[in-house]
């Protein structure tokens, strides 16, 4: 079980960004920011809802499955977070960095542990 007593949440660490926040929990840093609502390009657009855009970067080297699966996990949390029927023909992008990780926990475990804990909800503020 990974120990929630070391997180730690700085929000609004991006300038550019609507809405970010960056947090260390469990040796993991992390930086995960929120862009928009923007004009959505002609093949993201939906006309009745904001399309929502999740990207994951690791720290070192290619994008593996991992990086997919938390993506997919983190695009349904956002949808369901963003009251997207507000912002029809938009696009709400969002990207996550590792800064820095330890091998020992997997970070869709890490996001997991987070969102049970109800602390995800800081980086809309």
């Amino acid at each position: 079980m990974v120990d929630s007593t070391s997180l730690f949440i700085e929000t609004n660490t991006d300038c550019n960004a609507v809405g970010s926040a960056t947090w260390d929990f469990a040796g993991h840093h992390v930086v995960f920011s929120i862009y928009g609502p923007d004009e959505a390009k002609i093949h993201d657009e939906l006309t009745h809802r904001a399309c929502v855009d999740v990207t994951v970067t690791p720290r070192t080297g290619q994008r593996t499955s991992k990086e997919l699966e938390l993506e997919v996990y983190l695009n349904n949390l956002l949808e369901r977070l963003i009251d997207v029927k507000e912002f029809p023909r938009s696009k709400v992008s969002a990207m996550s960095v590792t800064v820095s990780e330890l091998k020992i926990f997997r970070l869709i475990e890490i996001f997991c542990c987070i969102v049970r804990n109800s602390k995800f909800t800081v980086l809309l503020c």
